[in-house]
Protein backbone atom coordinates (compact mmCIF):
# COMPACT_ATOMS: atom_id res chain seq x y z
CA UNK A 1 0.00 0.00 0.00
CA UNK A 2 1.43 3.77 -0.99
CA UNK A 3 -0.11 4.75 2.53
CA UNK A 4 1.92 2.15 4.21
CA UNK A 5 5.36 2.53 1.99
CA UNK A 6 5.04 6.17 2.96
CA UNK A 7 5.18 5.74 6.73
CA UNK A 8 7.70 3.40 6.71
CA UNK A 9 10.21 5.50 4.31
CA UNK A 10 9.49 9.14 6.55
CA UNK A 11 10.06 7.01 9.85
CA UNK A 12 13.38 5.74 8.29
CA UNK A 13 14.36 8.95 7.42
CA UNK A 14 12.97 10.37 11.04
CA UNK A 15 15.51 7.24 13.14
CA UNK A 16 18.37 7.77 10.71
CA UNK A 17 18.36 11.45 11.45
CA UNK A 18 17.85 11.57 15.26
CA UNK A 19 21.11 9.00 15.25
CA UNK A 20 22.99 12.30 15.63
CA UNK A 21 21.19 13.13 18.35
CA UNK A 22 22.57 12.81 21.51
CA UNK A 23 20.69 10.05 23.63
CA UNK A 24 19.70 10.75 27.15
CA UNK A 25 21.33 8.26 29.26
CA UNK A 26 21.60 7.87 33.28
CA UNK A 27 25.26 6.72 33.01
CA UNK A 28 27.91 8.47 34.48
CA UNK A 29 30.16 6.74 32.04
CA UNK A 30 29.24 9.04 28.97
CA UNK A 31 31.30 8.20 26.21
CA UNK A 32 32.74 4.58 27.48
CA UNK A 33 32.06 1.10 25.99
CA UNK A 34 28.37 0.50 26.46
CA UNK A 35 29.18 -3.29 26.61
CA UNK A 36 29.12 -5.71 29.23
CA UNK A 37 32.11 -5.11 32.15
CA UNK A 38 33.72 -6.87 34.88
CA UNK A 39 35.56 -5.45 37.84
CA UNK A 40 36.64 -6.49 41.13
CA UNK A 41 34.22 -6.63 43.88
CA UNK A 42 34.54 -5.40 47.43
CA UNK A 43 34.62 -9.29 48.63
CA UNK A 44 37.99 -11.17 48.75
CA UNK A 45 36.64 -13.85 45.86
CA UNK A 46 34.71 -11.48 43.85
CA UNK A 47 31.58 -13.00 44.53
CA UNK A 48 27.91 -12.03 46.24
CA UNK A 49 26.87 -12.33 49.43
CA UNK A 50 23.88 -14.94 48.07
CA UNK A 51 25.59 -16.82 45.25
CA UNK A 52 24.29 -19.97 45.28
CA UNK A 53 26.99 -21.32 42.98
CA UNK A 54 24.89 -21.59 39.72
CA UNK A 55 26.82 -23.90 37.42
CA UNK A 56 29.67 -22.66 35.64
CA UNK A 57 28.73 -18.96 35.53
CA UNK A 58 31.69 -16.12 36.74
CA UNK A 59 29.93 -13.95 39.87
CA UNK A 60 32.63 -11.69 39.31
CA UNK A 61 30.78 -7.91 39.67
CA UNK A 62 29.44 -6.91 36.14
CA UNK A 63 28.57 -3.06 34.84
CA UNK A 64 25.44 -3.83 33.00
CA UNK A 65 24.18 -1.64 30.53
CA UNK A 66 20.08 -1.63 30.22
CA UNK A 67 17.63 0.05 27.95
CA UNK A 68 14.21 1.13 30.51
CA UNK A 69 11.55 1.55 28.24
CA UNK A 70 9.84 3.24 31.41
CA UNK A 71 9.99 7.04 32.02
CA UNK A 72 12.82 7.77 34.94
CA UNK A 73 11.32 7.05 38.79
CA UNK A 74 11.60 9.32 41.54
CA UNK A 75 14.28 7.64 43.18
CA UNK A 76 16.75 5.60 41.23
CA UNK A 77 17.62 2.00 42.32
CA UNK A 78 20.84 2.29 42.96
CA UNK A 79 19.64 5.58 45.02
CA UNK A 80 17.85 3.79 47.74
CA UNK A 81 18.95 1.86 50.06
CA UNK A 82 16.59 -1.64 49.57
CA UNK A 83 17.78 -1.29 45.66
CA UNK A 84 21.67 -0.72 46.83
CA UNK A 85 20.84 -3.78 48.97
CA UNK A 86 19.82 -5.93 46.12
CA UNK A 87 22.42 -4.57 43.68
CA UNK A 88 25.17 -6.02 46.46
CA UNK A 89 23.68 -9.31 47.05
CA UNK A 90 23.54 -9.61 42.58
CA UNK A 91 27.26 -8.17 42.75
CA UNK A 92 26.12 -5.90 40.03
CA UNK A 93 26.31 -2.41 38.90
CA UNK A 94 23.50 -1.09 36.22
CA UNK A 95 23.79 1.86 33.82
CA UNK A 96 20.53 2.68 32.97
CA UNK A 97 19.11 4.85 29.96
CA UNK A 98 14.93 5.62 31.02
CA UNK A 99 12.51 6.43 28.04
CA UNK A 100 12.26 10.37 27.79
CA UNK A 101 10.29 10.33 24.91
CA UNK A 102 8.06 8.62 22.19
CA UNK A 103 8.72 4.61 22.69
CA UNK A 104 8.44 3.85 19.12
CA UNK A 105 10.88 6.62 18.14
CA UNK A 106 13.52 5.54 20.64
CA UNK A 107 13.62 1.77 19.90
CA UNK A 108 13.68 2.39 16.32
CA UNK A 109 17.03 3.82 16.97
CA UNK A 110 17.83 1.38 19.20
CA UNK A 111 17.38 -1.32 15.95
CA UNK A 112 19.29 0.79 13.21
CA UNK A 113 22.15 1.51 16.19
CA UNK A 114 25.43 -0.63 15.76
CA UNK A 115 25.44 -0.88 19.41
CA UNK A 116 22.59 -2.15 21.62
CA UNK A 117 22.64 -1.73 25.65
CA UNK A 118 23.30 -5.39 27.42
CA UNK A 119 19.77 -5.34 28.53
CA UNK A 120 16.42 -4.20 26.29
CA UNK A 121 12.59 -3.34 28.24
CA UNK A 122 9.82 -3.16 25.64
CA UNK A 123 6.05 -3.42 24.98
CA UNK A 124 7.22 -4.67 21.61
CA UNK A 125 9.32 -8.37 22.11
CA UNK A 126 8.56 -9.31 18.74
CA UNK A 127 9.97 -6.36 16.80
CA UNK A 128 13.24 -6.92 18.25
CA UNK A 129 12.86 -10.69 17.69
CA UNK A 130 12.28 -10.25 14.22
CA UNK A 131 15.41 -7.69 14.00
CA UNK A 132 17.57 -10.92 14.86
CA UNK A 133 19.15 -8.50 17.92
CA UNK A 134 17.99 -10.12 21.07
CA UNK A 135 19.87 -14.10 21.91
CA UNK A 136 17.36 -16.72 22.56
CA UNK A 137 17.83 -17.57 26.38
CA UNK A 138 16.18 -21.52 26.32
CA UNK A 139 20.08 -23.07 26.94
CA UNK A 140 20.40 -20.27 29.77
CA UNK A 141 16.93 -21.51 31.55
CA UNK A 142 17.65 -24.56 31.35
CA UNK A 143 21.81 -24.47 32.76
CA UNK A 144 21.52 -21.54 35.06
CA UNK A 145 17.70 -20.64 35.97
CA UNK A 146 16.61 -22.44 38.73
CA UNK A 147 15.39 -19.74 40.05
CA UNK A 148 13.44 -18.30 36.95
CA UNK A 149 11.72 -21.86 36.80
CA UNK A 150 10.70 -21.99 40.19
CA UNK A 151 8.74 -18.88 40.14
CA UNK A 152 7.49 -18.98 36.31
CA UNK A 153 6.61 -22.40 36.32
CA UNK A 154 4.72 -22.94 33.46
CA UNK A 155 4.60 -19.42 32.39
CA UNK A 156 7.68 -19.66 30.99
CA UNK A 157 5.85 -21.75 27.76
CA UNK A 158 3.74 -18.85 27.11
CA UNK A 159 6.74 -17.02 26.34
CA UNK A 160 7.57 -18.80 23.96
CA UNK A 161 7.97 -17.01 20.00
CA UNK A 162 6.50 -18.54 16.65
CA UNK A 163 9.96 -20.13 16.23
CA UNK A 164 9.74 -21.73 19.58
CA UNK A 165 12.47 -19.79 21.17
CA UNK A 166 12.36 -17.97 24.77
CA UNK A 167 14.04 -14.25 24.27
CA UNK A 168 12.12 -12.25 26.63
CA UNK A 169 11.22 -12.48 30.36
CA UNK A 170 8.27 -11.16 31.27
CA UNK A 171 7.53 -8.92 34.56
CA UNK A 172 3.51 -9.09 33.99
CA UNK A 173 1.99 -11.73 35.77
CA UNK A 174 -1.41 -12.77 36.70
CA UNK A 175 -2.21 -11.36 40.25
CA UNK A 176 -4.56 -11.65 43.26
CA UNK A 177 -7.99 -10.51 42.93
CA UNK A 178 -7.14 -8.65 45.83
CA UNK A 179 -5.45 -5.50 47.21
CA UNK A 180 -5.96 -1.85 48.25
CA UNK A 181 -8.29 -1.16 45.29
CA UNK A 182 -9.48 -2.70 42.72
CA UNK A 183 -7.57 -2.21 39.74
CA UNK A 184 -10.22 -0.89 37.00
CA UNK A 185 -13.07 1.06 38.48
CA UNK A 186 -15.49 3.81 38.12
CA UNK A 187 -14.20 5.48 41.68
CA UNK A 188 -15.75 8.34 43.52
CA UNK A 189 -14.87 10.39 46.75
CA UNK A 190 -15.33 8.53 50.13
CA UNK A 191 -16.72 11.66 50.67
CA UNK A 192 -19.79 11.56 48.41
CA UNK A 193 -20.55 8.22 49.16
CA UNK A 194 -20.60 9.80 53.05
CA UNK A 195 -22.61 12.82 52.38
CA UNK A 196 -25.74 10.55 51.52
CA UNK A 197 -25.27 7.20 53.78
CA UNK A 198 -24.06 5.28 51.22
CA UNK A 199 -26.46 4.68 49.02
CA UNK A 200 -26.02 1.80 46.70
CA UNK A 201 -24.94 3.18 43.32
CA UNK A 202 -24.73 0.28 40.46
CA UNK A 203 -25.58 1.84 37.21
CA UNK A 204 -23.85 4.81 35.45
CA UNK A 205 -27.06 7.28 35.86
CA UNK A 206 -26.87 6.33 40.03
CA UNK A 207 -23.60 7.55 39.63
CA UNK A 208 -23.53 10.72 37.45
CA UNK A 209 -27.04 11.53 39.52
CA UNK A 210 -24.80 11.37 42.98
CA UNK A 211 -21.88 13.89 41.67
CA UNK A 212 -24.26 16.12 40.55
CA UNK A 213 -26.31 16.44 44.07
CA UNK A 214 -23.22 16.26 45.74
CA UNK A 215 -21.40 19.19 43.69
CA UNK A 216 -24.47 21.10 43.93
CA UNK A 217 -24.47 21.22 47.02
CA UNK A 218 -20.59 21.74 47.51
CA UNK A 219 -20.11 24.26 44.67
CA UNK A 220 -16.50 24.59 45.92
CA UNK A 221 -13.55 22.20 47.75
CA UNK A 222 -11.06 23.45 49.54
CA UNK A 223 -11.56 27.25 48.21
CA UNK A 224 -11.40 25.64 44.21
CA UNK A 225 -14.26 24.96 42.03
CA UNK A 226 -15.40 21.35 42.33
CA UNK A 227 -15.06 19.04 39.11
CA UNK A 228 -17.76 16.77 39.13
CA UNK A 229 -16.50 14.06 36.61
CA UNK A 230 -12.86 14.44 34.98
CA UNK A 231 -11.40 12.08 32.15
CA UNK A 232 -7.69 11.41 31.45
CA UNK A 233 -7.06 11.66 27.87
CA UNK A 234 -2.79 12.28 27.80
CA UNK A 235 -1.57 10.65 24.73
CA UNK A 236 -1.77 6.61 25.11
CA UNK A 237 -3.99 7.14 28.69
CA UNK A 238 -7.14 8.22 26.34
CA UNK A 239 -8.08 4.69 25.77
CA UNK A 240 -8.23 3.87 29.97
CA UNK A 241 -9.49 6.94 30.81
CA UNK A 242 -11.80 7.97 27.79
CA UNK A 243 -12.70 4.63 26.07
CA UNK A 244 -12.55 2.01 29.27
CA UNK A 245 -15.76 2.80 30.46
CA UNK A 246 -17.67 2.09 26.98
CA UNK A 247 -16.42 -1.71 27.74
CA UNK A 248 -16.78 -2.03 31.41
CA UNK A 249 -20.69 -0.30 31.85
CA UNK A 250 -21.53 -2.68 29.63
CA UNK A 251 -20.40 -5.93 30.38
CA UNK A 252 -17.21 -6.61 27.98
CA UNK A 253 -13.54 -7.80 29.54
CA UNK A 254 -10.86 -5.56 28.40
CA UNK A 255 -10.63 -6.28 24.69
CA UNK A 256 -8.65 -2.81 23.93
CA UNK A 257 -9.83 -0.98 21.01
CA UNK A 258 -13.01 -3.78 20.08
CA UNK A 259 -16.10 -5.05 21.96
CA UNK A 260 -15.94 -8.80 20.90
CA UNK A 261 -19.55 -10.43 21.70
CA UNK A 262 -19.65 -14.24 21.70
CA UNK A 263 -22.89 -15.74 19.27
CA UNK A 264 -23.34 -19.66 19.26
CA UNK A 265 -19.46 -20.26 20.68
CA UNK A 266 -18.01 -17.87 18.20
CA UNK A 267 -16.15 -14.85 19.23
CA UNK A 268 -16.96 -11.88 16.85
CA UNK A 269 -15.19 -8.16 17.16
CA UNK A 270 -16.05 -5.18 16.34
CA UNK A 271 -14.70 -1.58 17.06
CA UNK A 272 -15.92 -0.02 19.81
CA UNK A 273 -15.21 3.67 18.72
CA UNK A 274 -18.33 4.46 16.95
CA UNK A 275 -20.17 1.69 18.54
CA UNK A 276 -23.76 1.89 20.09
CA UNK A 277 -22.53 1.18 23.08
CA UNK A 278 -19.93 4.30 22.68
CA UNK A 279 -22.51 6.89 21.29
CA UNK A 280 -24.76 6.30 24.64
CA UNK A 281 -21.94 6.94 27.23
CA UNK A 282 -20.29 9.63 25.03
CA UNK A 283 -24.45 11.04 25.20
CA UNK A 284 -24.37 10.90 28.95
CA UNK A 285 -20.70 12.46 29.69
CA UNK A 286 -22.08 15.11 27.33
CA UNK A 287 -25.16 15.79 28.85
CA UNK A 288 -22.50 15.93 32.43
CA UNK A 289 -20.65 18.52 30.39
CA UNK A 290 -24.41 20.51 29.69
CA UNK A 291 -25.22 20.75 33.27
CA UNK A 292 -21.59 21.94 34.53
CA UNK A 293 -20.45 18.85 35.70
CA UNK A 294 -18.01 17.71 33.26
CA UNK A 295 -14.26 18.81 33.80
CA UNK A 296 -13.90 20.46 30.71
CA UNK A 297 -10.14 20.95 30.74
CA UNK A 298 -10.16 17.10 30.46
CA UNK A 299 -9.13 17.15 26.77
CA UNK A 300 -6.13 19.69 27.67
CA UNK A 301 -4.66 18.32 31.09
CA UNK A 302 -1.44 16.16 30.70
CA UNK A 303 -0.88 13.38 33.45
CA UNK A 304 0.70 15.35 35.83
CA UNK A 305 -2.02 17.63 35.57
CA UNK A 306 -4.47 15.37 35.95
CA UNK A 307 -3.28 14.06 39.16
CA UNK A 308 -2.29 17.86 40.55
CA UNK A 309 -6.32 18.18 40.30
CA UNK A 310 -7.10 15.28 42.17
CA UNK A 311 -4.30 15.19 44.56
CA UNK A 312 -6.34 19.10 45.41
CA UNK A 313 -9.04 16.75 46.49
CA UNK A 314 -12.08 18.89 44.42
CA UNK A 315 -12.55 15.94 41.75
CA UNK A 316 -15.21 13.96 42.92
CA UNK A 317 -15.56 10.81 40.29
CA UNK A 318 -13.67 9.28 36.98
CA UNK A 319 -12.67 5.89 35.82
CA UNK A 320 -9.35 4.77 36.10
CA UNK A 321 -6.81 2.19 36.85
CA UNK A 322 -5.75 2.33 40.64
CA UNK A 323 -1.94 2.26 39.76
CA UNK A 324 -2.43 5.48 37.63
CA UNK A 325 -3.82 7.35 40.98
CA UNK A 326 -2.22 5.60 43.49
CA UNK A 327 0.35 8.11 44.04
CA UNK A 328 -2.91 11.02 44.55
CA UNK A 329 -4.62 8.86 46.54
CA UNK A 330 -1.68 8.44 48.81
CA UNK A 331 -1.22 12.30 49.02
CA UNK A 332 -4.72 12.77 50.07
CA UNK A 333 -4.86 10.46 52.69
CA UNK A 334 -1.68 12.13 53.76
CA UNK A 335 -3.58 15.59 53.70
CA UNK A 336 -5.64 17.34 55.64
CA UNK A 337 -8.77 15.94 54.20
CA UNK A 338 -8.55 12.32 53.88
CA UNK A 339 -11.94 12.15 53.17
CA UNK A 340 -11.61 13.12 49.40
CA UNK A 341 -9.98 9.38 48.90
CA UNK A 342 -11.21 7.47 46.30
CA UNK A 343 -13.59 4.19 46.29
CA UNK A 344 -13.80 1.98 43.38
CA UNK A 345 -17.35 0.61 41.84
CA UNK A 346 -18.33 -1.50 39.69
CA UNK A 347 -20.39 1.25 38.00
CA UNK A 348 -22.99 -0.70 35.00
CA UNK A 349 -25.33 0.46 31.92
CA UNK A 350 -28.19 -1.27 33.55
CA UNK A 351 -29.16 -3.70 36.44
CA UNK A 352 -28.42 -7.41 35.07
CA UNK A 353 -25.34 -6.91 33.40
CA UNK A 354 -22.24 -9.11 34.40
CA UNK A 355 -19.59 -7.04 34.96
CA UNK A 356 -16.22 -7.68 33.74
CA UNK A 357 -13.69 -4.81 35.31
CA UNK A 358 -11.05 -6.88 36.47
CA UNK A 359 -9.71 -10.29 35.67
CA UNK A 360 -6.94 -12.42 35.86
CA UNK A 361 -4.28 -11.85 33.26
CA UNK A 362 -2.31 -14.20 31.82
CA UNK A 363 1.52 -13.79 31.56
CA UNK A 364 2.05 -10.87 28.47
CA UNK A 365 4.40 -12.04 26.29
CA UNK A 366 4.57 -8.98 24.17
CA UNK A 367 6.57 -7.52 26.76
CA UNK A 368 9.53 -8.21 28.43
CA UNK A 369 13.02 -8.18 29.04
CA UNK A 370 15.73 -9.57 26.48
CA UNK A 371 19.80 -9.81 26.11
CA UNK A 372 20.99 -8.56 23.01
CA UNK A 373 23.12 -9.84 20.77
CA UNK A 374 25.38 -6.75 21.64
CA UNK A 375 26.16 -8.18 25.16
CA UNK A 376 29.41 -10.02 25.59
CA UNK A 377 29.03 -11.56 28.57
CA UNK A 378 24.86 -13.13 28.18
CA UNK A 379 25.40 -15.85 30.57
CA UNK A 380 26.67 -13.52 33.47
CA UNK A 381 23.47 -10.67 32.51
CA UNK A 382 20.89 -13.82 32.92
CA UNK A 383 22.60 -14.68 35.86
CA UNK A 384 21.70 -11.15 37.50
CA UNK A 385 17.83 -11.94 36.33
CA UNK A 386 17.97 -15.12 37.95
CA UNK A 387 19.27 -13.95 41.38
CA UNK A 388 17.09 -11.24 41.15
CA UNK A 389 14.17 -13.94 41.75
CA UNK A 390 16.08 -15.58 44.73
CA UNK A 391 13.84 -15.46 47.95
CA UNK A 392 15.95 -13.10 50.22
CA UNK A 393 15.59 -10.68 47.12
CA UNK A 394 12.19 -10.90 46.04
CA UNK A 395 11.05 -10.34 50.03
CA UNK A 396 13.88 -7.11 49.67
CA UNK A 397 11.78 -5.66 46.62
CA UNK A 398 8.31 -6.32 47.66
CA UNK A 399 8.43 -6.48 51.31
CA UNK A 400 10.74 -3.91 52.42
CA UNK A 401 13.82 -4.87 55.58
CA UNK A 402 13.12 -7.18 58.24
CA UNK A 403 12.58 -4.82 61.11
CA UNK A 404 12.09 -1.70 59.22
CA UNK A 405 9.33 -2.36 56.90
CA UNK A 406 8.21 -5.54 58.39
CA UNK A 407 8.44 -7.75 62.09
CA UNK A 408 9.24 -11.49 61.86
CA UNK A 409 6.25 -13.28 64.05
CA UNK A 410 7.27 -16.22 66.60
CA UNK A 411 6.10 -18.77 64.05
CA UNK A 412 7.81 -17.21 60.99
CA UNK A 413 5.16 -15.02 59.68
CA UNK A 414 5.57 -11.38 58.32
CA UNK A 415 3.35 -8.77 60.48
CA UNK A 416 3.22 -5.64 60.97
CA UNK A 417 3.42 -3.30 64.48
CA UNK A 418 1.43 -0.27 64.16
CA UNK A 419 4.50 2.16 63.06
CA UNK A 420 5.21 0.02 59.98
CA UNK A 421 1.75 -0.40 58.88
CA UNK A 422 1.93 4.01 58.82
CA UNK A 423 4.89 3.46 56.59
CA UNK A 424 2.75 1.39 53.72
CA UNK A 425 0.52 4.33 53.73
CA UNK A 426 3.46 6.77 52.77
CA UNK A 427 4.22 5.80 49.03
CA UNK A 428 6.51 8.64 49.04
CA UNK A 429 8.83 7.17 51.92
CA UNK A 430 8.07 3.15 49.96
CA UNK A 431 9.96 4.89 46.74
CA UNK A 432 12.18 6.61 48.92
CA UNK A 433 13.28 3.62 50.69
CA UNK A 434 13.36 1.20 47.32
CA UNK A 435 10.43 -0.75 48.30
CA UNK A 436 9.47 -2.07 44.75
CA UNK A 437 12.37 -0.66 42.68
CA UNK A 438 13.11 -3.79 41.19
CA UNK A 439 9.84 -4.51 39.99
CA UNK A 440 8.91 -3.33 36.47
CA UNK A 441 10.44 -4.45 34.15
CA UNK A 442 11.97 -6.84 35.62
CA UNK A 443 11.37 -10.89 36.37
CA UNK A 444 9.47 -11.01 40.04
CA UNK A 445 7.69 -12.81 41.95
CA UNK A 446 3.69 -12.75 41.52
CA UNK A 447 0.97 -12.07 44.65
CA UNK A 448 -0.47 -15.53 44.07
CA UNK A 449 3.00 -17.20 44.73
CA UNK A 450 4.40 -18.26 48.38
CA UNK A 451 8.11 -18.52 49.63
CA UNK A 452 9.48 -21.56 50.97
CA UNK A 453 8.85 -19.97 54.46
CA UNK A 454 4.96 -19.93 53.83
CA UNK A 455 4.48 -16.15 53.30
CA UNK A 456 2.86 -14.66 50.59
CA UNK A 457 4.83 -13.18 48.09
CA UNK A 458 4.02 -9.59 47.95
CA UNK A 459 1.96 -8.05 51.25
CA UNK A 460 -0.99 -6.69 48.40
CA UNK A 461 -1.66 -10.72 48.01
CA UNK A 462 -2.82 -10.93 51.34
CA UNK A 463 -5.99 -9.75 52.17
CA UNK A 464 -5.37 -9.34 55.61
CA UNK A 465 -2.86 -7.07 55.26
CA UNK A 466 -5.10 -4.60 53.02
CA UNK A 467 -7.81 -4.61 55.69
CA UNK A 468 -5.08 -3.66 57.99
CA UNK A 469 -3.75 -0.86 56.27
CA UNK A 470 -7.46 0.68 56.05
CA UNK A 471 -8.00 3.55 57.23
CA UNK A 472 -11.32 4.37 59.18
CA UNK A 473 -13.36 5.51 56.15
CA UNK A 474 -11.79 2.56 54.24
CA UNK A 475 -13.61 0.31 57.31
CA UNK A 476 -16.27 2.36 57.27
CA UNK A 477 -17.43 1.96 53.47
CA UNK A 478 -16.73 -1.64 53.98
CA UNK A 479 -19.04 -2.20 56.66
CA UNK A 480 -21.80 0.05 54.95
CA UNK A 481 -22.04 -2.32 51.75
CA UNK A 482 -21.11 -5.58 53.33
CA UNK A 483 -17.43 -6.01 52.18
CA UNK A 484 -14.88 -7.49 53.22
CA UNK A 485 -12.13 -5.54 51.36
CA UNK A 486 -13.00 -2.47 49.01
CA UNK A 487 -12.48 -5.13 46.33
CA UNK A 488 -15.17 -7.17 47.77
CA UNK A 489 -17.69 -5.43 45.11
CA UNK A 490 -16.28 -6.56 41.93
CA UNK A 491 -16.97 -10.12 40.71
CA UNK A 492 -13.70 -11.37 39.11
CA UNK A 493 -15.00 -13.48 36.45
CA UNK A 494 -12.76 -16.21 34.82
CA UNK A 495 -10.65 -14.72 31.94
CA UNK A 496 -12.20 -15.92 27.94
CA UNK A 497 -9.78 -18.69 26.35
CA UNK A 498 -7.78 -16.01 23.94
CA UNK A 499 -6.76 -13.82 27.02
CA UNK A 500 -7.33 -10.09 26.17
CA UNK A 501 -7.85 -8.66 22.50
CA UNK A 502 -5.30 -5.10 23.84
CA UNK A 503 -2.65 -7.57 23.63
CA UNK A 504 -3.07 -8.26 19.53
CA UNK A 505 -0.96 -6.54 17.67
CA UNK A 506 -0.94 -5.90 14.18
CA UNK A 507 1.89 -4.09 13.86
CA UNK A 508 4.12 -6.54 15.62
CA UNK A 509 2.37 -9.49 13.33
CA UNK A 510 3.45 -7.70 10.14
CA UNK A 511 -0.34 -6.78 9.14
CA UNK A 512 -0.06 -3.48 7.19
CA UNK A 513 -3.85 -3.32 6.42
CA UNK A 514 -4.42 -3.75 9.98
CA UNK A 515 -2.28 -1.72 11.17
CA UNK A 516 -3.38 1.55 8.52
CA UNK A 517 -7.00 1.00 9.69
CA UNK A 518 -6.65 0.95 13.44
CA UNK A 519 -4.50 3.90 13.02
CA UNK A 520 -6.64 6.07 10.80
CA UNK A 521 -9.74 4.90 13.20
CA UNK A 522 -7.83 6.44 16.24
CA UNK A 523 -6.79 9.31 14.81
CA UNK A 524 -10.21 10.34 13.79
CA UNK A 525 -11.65 8.89 16.89
CA UNK A 526 -9.43 11.60 19.20
CA UNK A 527 -10.47 14.06 17.04
CA UNK A 528 -14.20 14.02 17.28
CA UNK A 529 -14.46 12.39 21.28
CA UNK A 530 -13.88 15.96 22.61
CA UNK A 531 -16.15 17.60 19.92
CA UNK A 532 -19.24 14.92 21.23
CA UNK A 533 -18.86 15.74 24.81
CA UNK A 534 -17.76 19.30 24.63
CA UNK A 535 -21.06 20.38 22.15
CA UNK A 536 -23.79 22.59 22.50
CA UNK A 537 -27.31 21.42 23.52
CA UNK A 538 -28.94 19.88 20.67
CA UNK A 539 -25.91 19.27 18.26
CA UNK A 540 -24.60 16.20 19.67
CA UNK A 541 -26.63 13.88 17.17
CA UNK A 542 -25.86 15.84 14.46
CA UNK A 543 -21.66 15.91 15.36
CA UNK A 544 -22.17 12.16 15.72
CA UNK A 545 -23.42 11.51 12.99
CA UNK A 546 -21.00 13.24 10.91
CA UNK A 547 -18.36 11.24 13.03
CA UNK A 548 -19.90 8.02 12.46
CA UNK A 549 -20.02 8.30 8.64
CA UNK A 550 -16.47 9.29 8.51
CA UNK A 551 -15.99 6.31 10.75
CA UNK A 552 -17.78 3.65 8.04
CA UNK A 553 -15.50 5.08 5.41
CA UNK A 554 -12.44 3.59 7.13
CA UNK A 555 -12.05 -0.39 6.38
CA UNK A 556 -12.37 -1.38 10.33
CA UNK A 557 -12.82 -4.51 9.11
CA UNK A 558 -9.22 -5.34 7.85
CA UNK A 559 -8.72 -4.79 11.79
CA UNK A 560 -10.88 -6.88 13.70
CA UNK A 561 -10.65 -9.54 10.70
CA UNK A 562 -7.17 -9.84 11.93
CA UNK A 563 -8.67 -9.63 15.83
CA UNK A 564 -10.83 -12.64 15.00
CA UNK A 565 -7.85 -14.74 13.13
CA UNK A 566 -5.52 -13.71 16.34
CA UNK A 567 -8.65 -14.89 18.33
CA UNK A 568 -9.01 -18.65 16.79
CA UNK A 569 -5.18 -19.03 16.86
CA UNK A 570 -4.98 -18.73 20.26
CA UNK A 571 -7.71 -20.99 21.00
CA UNK A 572 -6.55 -23.79 18.60
CA UNK A 573 -2.96 -23.39 20.44
CA UNK A 574 -4.29 -23.04 23.97
CA UNK A 575 -2.00 -20.40 24.92
CA UNK A 576 -3.89 -16.95 26.13
CA UNK A 577 -0.27 -14.91 25.30
CA UNK A 578 0.71 -16.29 21.39
CA UNK A 579 1.62 -12.99 19.53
Amino acid sequence: MKKTMLTKVVGLLLILTMLTMVACSRSDNEGKDNSTSKENSGSKDGKAANDSGTDDVSNEHITISMYNDATPPDFYPEETPIGQKILENTNVTLEIEYLVDDAETKEGLLLVSNELPDLISTRNVSKFIEAGVVVPLDDYIEKYGEDLKRVYGDDLELLRASDGHIYSISNSRGLAPWSKQPGKAMYIQQAVLQEFDYPEITTIDAYFDIIKKYQDKYPEINGQKTLGFTMLSDDWRFGIGVLGPIKFINGYQDDGEVLVDEVNGTYKSRLLYASPEAKAYFKKVNEMYLGGYFDESSFTSNYDQYNEKLTQGRVLGMHDQYWQIEQANSAILASDYPERAYVGLPILAEEGITEYYNQPTPVEASKGLMISTSCKDPERVFKFLNDLLKEENQKLNFWGEEGVEYTVADDGSFVFTDEQLALWQDDNYLRSRGVKAFDYPYPVISNLQYYSDGNIGRPNGDPDFMKASYTVLDLEVCDAYGWETLQSGFTYEPTRAYGFAWSMNPRTNNNEDATYALATAGDLMKSYVPKLILTDEGDFNSVWEEYAEKMDKINVSDYTDFIDAKIVERIEANNPSLQ
